[in-house]
């Protein structure tokens, strides 16, 4: 029997979908505090919604915050906007940003189709070149579900939750009619296909709620096939090295059936997005190799382009050969990857992913902004000499950020993404944080086993139980966890223990300790169904390790690793303001001092003697990533190089650097958190005989 057919049987029969290892928490339940609540609060006061990007040409002239039913395609900014700011307005204290969501979710529900889609009717005669797809009303939908499940303090009115249910009910049954009558097709435009797990997402989450309609699985199918006969990203994901193309073939799409699909299986977002599309899809299959399927997207990601945040290098294309640590990754790259580890993770319940998620989230999310959240990058690098302008130095550094203000300017960049606030990175870097927190708890066991995953300090109420988590993890070796509940049935608390810990221990209130293996989900013993309480510290055991790079360029540099912190050498730097057309300012960017010593080779970082932890320092109260205060350092040996050529280019050098270019005596230099520097080194060179000069 063919997959539709059988799917159509199965939904008439009221089909259930394969349930995840963990259960996922609605929006509002799980609240940040400490240090992420500060981020949160600072992408509220500063780029999200302080910038005054709300008339002329910015946010809010977008289709969706504008005119959600005005001909025309997707509008990245508006989008990605809504998709991010939905969930942030559940998990912080703004009137006026609920106000903005009331207003925007209105808007959006008044403008359906005469068929009921979300953003008016898709011509049935569309050009590629309009950009009327399906697309954008993905995204729009997952900013509506955040709503329709926003609980806690900050959530809607119960009845307009409920009317955005029966609407997004009502989309997705006109999408499969349209889609099923191919009018347009749902691979016109590349987008979507690129990018169905989407609507998947939104499918699942609706039948999960009880809204098991045969429609929903019929679309499921459609666009499965559709998508799969174009770009069928598990066979790309387990097909070695067969579409790379030349470094210099431009990657942007057109007309051109070649480029089109070129563009699509190199785009940088269009990867970090389908690595959670063979554990989405593994709900409708219950095939495990889709189950794993973002382990296998993770290792051939790390095959080709790995970077050492945790990423790839992929500025706009992952087709950037050879692989250099100077080559940038794309903001919306990183806040999909998160998306999608955390999906994959809830899923199959595998550490790995949560590890992986949280070394994006600490040393990767930070660097696309600035301490602030008033200016992000749309291209960050781990090796990084200068931001802004067209610095000559290394590739793919071009207008790659600006801090911005307030008024003209920032209109202007969001009507000019070419000048450092780019529409789409601005408007999705907002799903960050406020999905990071979500992924902090889940539940198992139809909700009798609490399971807490990561240890950014939070604090969640569930049914049954009050959970929190404080500390200032990852800048420190523990975390306290406290469970306020209900006694009377008997229940689990489960603890994720990351693989980079070298031990671990659980102190519980009253002294006993209990080791906690690394890298499994550990179940805390002798928990009573008559407890009303739990605290205890989870303290980590952490060694400084030394990671010999697989860049292809430089050859046998190495990364400075802590925990789930990669450390850099924080390069000296300067910042310049310059006017545009004498009317807009460009405010300042940050580029190297080349003045002050910065080209340095490292003394045998294999010698533990030549790594020193400096401990943890608190946070900069309500500034967490301030650049000028980091909370940890790691004095390393090294030496000053001159002449080196690579160098001079903005290139780290291949190891061994030839001790004839050593300048001086072994000196001590001060590695920091990448998340704290502007301009940094993190992929570092090492000197040949190391004792020589000493």
């Amino acid at each position: 029997m063919k997959l539709a057919a059988a799917l159509a049987l199965l939904a008439t029969a009221s089909a259930q979908l394969v349930a995840p290892a963990l259960d996922r928490l609605p929006v509002g339940r799980i609240m940040p505090a400490g240090w992420l609540k500060a981020e949160e609060e600072l992408m509220a006061a500063g780029s999200t919604f302080g910038l005054g990007f709300w008339s002329g040409g910015g946010i809010s002239a977008s289709k969706w915050l504008a005119d959600p039913k005005k001909t025309g395609g997707e509008e990245q900014g508006g989008e990605y906007f809504m998709n991010g700011f939905v969930p942030l307005t559940c998990q912080v204290d703004s009137a006026a940003m609920r106000d903005l969501r009331e207003a925007a979710i209105t808007k959006i529900l008044g403008a359906v189709g005469s068929t009921g889609m979300l953003g008016g009717d898709i011509p049935r005669d569309v050009d590629y070149d309009q950009n009327e797809n399906y697309w954008g009303r993905m995204i729009i939908a997952l900013a509506l579900q955040s709503y329709a499940e926003c609980e806690g303090p900050y959530a809607p009115n119960a009845t307009a939750q409920d009317a955005v249910v029966d609407a997004l009910v009502v989309h997705h049954k006109a999408m499969e009619a349209q889609i099923k009558d191919e009018q347009p097709k749902f691979t016109h435009n590349p987008w979507g296909y690129a990018r169905y797990d989407e609507i998947l997402i939104s499918c699942q989450w609706l039948i999960d709620r009880g809204r098991n309609d045969s429609e929903l699985w019929s679309l499921m199918d459609l666009v499965r096939t559709q998508a799969d006969a174009r770009l069928p990203w598990e066979d790309y994901f387990t097909g070695g090295d067969p579409f790379h193309p030349p470094s210099d073939v431009h990657c942007w799409p057109n007309k051109s059936d070649a480029t089109e699909k070129n563009f699509m299986i190199h785009h940088g977002v269009n990867i970090m997005e389908a690595i959670k599309t063979g554990p989405t899809w593994y709900r409708v299959s219950g095939n495990a190799t889709d189950l794993g399927n973002a382990a296998t997207a993770l290792a051939w990601i790390d095959a080709w382009e790995r970077s050492a945040d945790g990423t790839f290098t992929a500025p706009d294309c992952f087709a950037q050969l050879p692989n250099l640590p100077t080559n940038g990754v794309e903001t919306c790259s990183v806040v999909e990857a998160m998306y999608s580890l955390r999906t994959s993770y809830e899923l199959n319940a595998d550490v790995h992913l949560f590890d992986r998620l949280e070394w994006v989230a600490f040393n990767a999310m930070p660097a696309t902004t600035n301490d602030r959240f008033t200016g992000n990058a749309y291209y960050h690098s781990v090796n990084q000499i200068q931001l802004g302008g067209k610095s000559g130095y290394g590739a793919n550094q071009r207008d790659d950020f600006r801090e911005i203000s307030t008024g003209e300017t920032t209109k202007r960049r969001h009507r000019r993404a070419s000048v450092g606030m780019n529409g789409c990175c601005t408007g999705n870097v907002h799903q960050g944080w406020p999905k990071f927190v979500m992924a902090q708890l889940q539940t198992a066991d139809a909700g009798a086993t609490i399971v807490v995953s990561g240890y950014s300090p939070f604090a969640a109420t569930l049914p049954t139980a009050n959970v929190s988590v404080g500390g200032q993890y990852p800048f420190a070796d523990n975390a306290t966890i406290s469970v306020a509940r209900t006694p009377g049935k008997a229940w689990k608390l489960r603890l994720r223990v990351p693989c980079w810990a070298d031990a671990a221990s659980l102190v519980v209130a009253g002294g006993a300790t209990v080791d906690a293996p690394p890298c499994a989900l550990f179940d805390v013993p002798g928990l009573a169904a008559d407890d009303a309480s739990f605290e205890a510290t989870l303290l980590f055991t952490h060694s400084i390790k030394v990671l010999e790079d697989k860049w292809t360029n430089p050859k046998n540099a190495v990364e400075i690793t802590r925990g789930p912190l990669l450390f850099s050498f924080p390069v000296p730097g300067r910042r310049n303001t310059t006017s545009l057309n004498g009317t807009y300012v460009e405010t300042t960017f940050v580029m190297v001092d080349a003045g002050a010593p910065w080209q340095i080779a490292l003394v045998d970082p294999t010698d533990a003697a030549s790594l020193t932890f400096g401990g943890f320092e608190a946070l900069t109260a309500g500034l967490p990533f301030d650049r000028d205060r980091p909370p940890a350092k790691i004095t390393a040996k090294a030496k000053v190089t001159t002449g080196v050529k690579s160098y001079d280019k903005g290139y780290v050098p291949d190891s061994p650097v030839q001790s004839k270019y050593a300048n001086g005596s072994v000196v001590d230099v001060d590695l920091v958190p990448l998340a704290h520097t502007y301009l940094r080194l993190t992929v570092l060179p090492v000197m040949e005989n190391a004792t020589e000069g000493a």
